[in-house]
């Protein structure tokens, strides 16, 4: 998630938004490209397989297989099929991995020219819902996801919701592509009211670009992508809040702690809250929310996530939060879908207080390459 800094680090938001029509596109181009198979003669050995589940041999769509000698994944078709080729003779490790699915590793050997064939049947996760955390009653000391610093419920649900991130990953990394998102921003200046406005701006972005997290370090010189309706200014600075695939990040992992928040209802459906905060001793401005996940299906649905001491910044940071929700463009593959952000930021020494709100979607899109499993 990305805001923009304009001069006197006053921060407006910068995210991304698919809406409906582009969403439904997305469809398409997932079916498309999730077909397809890798280009070329296969001239060493290859497995081909399905992904299905246990209780009644259900093939598994768009599940993931990667085999840990070359640390390649790919996702399996809308049947669970799945093929992987120019496999190097020898032993190797399959891992096979769904959403709401205990992960399934299997030992595989290979030969030169070898097809091997077989089939790999995932058990559902099994968990009871944890105690509910108290908020504002925890501190983070202990971060990562682990039983030896949750509980075996808890990490059950904080590992569903890497394993969502880790999907996201691998669509952008295997099925890279350009997006244009208009973002609508006001914006109130307390001091200044005559000065307040509304604007519209364009960005292009390219899916397998990305700002990574850093921690305890929201604030960068250096925009990931284009503002294509006007020039911009190249003094400006942007405030990067976390992205959902941020948290399959090492680095995301062992800086926070996860916690169970309870059972949210939305429009009259369930949602399982995860809460996170950064470690104690993270003393810059870092981030902290919740992700929201299907009780049945672990699918992220949407996310609430704010900055931390953003009041140690110069000026002041008093409140800067969003509300993203997500959008499945293929069974169990959720991007985001629309966003929500409001900033309060400056004080008097400052010019005053300046209230900012963004609304954002996404307006058009286009493959950049398909590559093959």
């Amino acid at each position: 998630m990305l805001w923009r800094l304009p001069p006197g680090r006053h921060p407006q938001p910068r995210a991304k938004r698919l809406s409906p029509r582009v969403a439904h596109a997305l469809v398409g181009l997932c079916a498309l490209v999730f077909s397809a198979t890798a280009a070329g003669q296969d001239t060493t050995g290859a497995i081909h397989g399905s992904v299905v589940g246990t209780e009644h041999a259900q093939p598994l769509g768009f599940a993931t297989v990667t085999l840990d000698s070359t640390a390649a994944s790919v996702f399996a078709d809308s049947m669970g099929h799945f093929r992987i080729a120019r496999v190097v003779p020898g032993r190797h490790r399959l891992r096979a991995r769904e959403l709401g699915y205990a992960p399934l590793d299997t030992t595989v050997d290979i030969a030169a020219g070898q097809t091997v064939e077989f089939t790999l049947a995932l058990t559902r996760v099994p968990y009871v819902l944890p105690p509910v955390a108290v908020a504002g009653k925890t501190q983070c000391r202990n971060p990562g996801i682990s039983d030896s610093t949750l509980s075996h419920d808890v990490a059950t649900l904080a590992t569903e919701l890497v394993v969502n991130a880790q999907r996201i990953l691998l669509l952008e990394k295997r099925y890279p592509y350009v997006y244009r998102m208009e973002s609508t921003i006001s914006v109130h200046r307390e001091n200044q009211p005559w000065r307040d406005d509304e604007r519209v701006d364009t960005f292009e972005f390219r899916s397998d670009e990305r700002h990574t997290y850093r921690p305890g370090d929201m604030i960068d010189a250096h925009l990931v992508g284009r503002l294509l309706n006007r020039n911009e200014d190249p003094h400006q600075e942007y405030i990067y809040l976390p992205d959902l695939e941020d948290v399959a990040e090492p680095k995301f992992i062992s800086n926070h702690c996860f916690a169970f928040g309870g059972v949210d209802t939305v429009a009259g459906q369930p949602e399982l809250r995860i809460d996170f905060q950064p470690v104690n001793r993270m003393h810059s401005a870092d981030a902290e929310g919740s992700f929201f996940l299907d009780p049945d299906r672990f699918v992220a649905k949407r996310a609430i996530i704010r900055m931390t001491r953003g009041d140690h910044e110069v000026p002041p940071i008093w409140k800067l939060e969003s509300h993203v929700w997500y959008r499945e463009i293929a069974p169990l593959i959720a991007i985001e879908d629309s966003a929500t952000y409001e900033q309060v930021a400056g004080a008097a020494l400052w010019g005053g207080e300046l209230t900012q709100l963004e609304r954002q979607r996404v307006i058009e899109y286009h493959a950049r390459s398909v590559k093959g499993p």
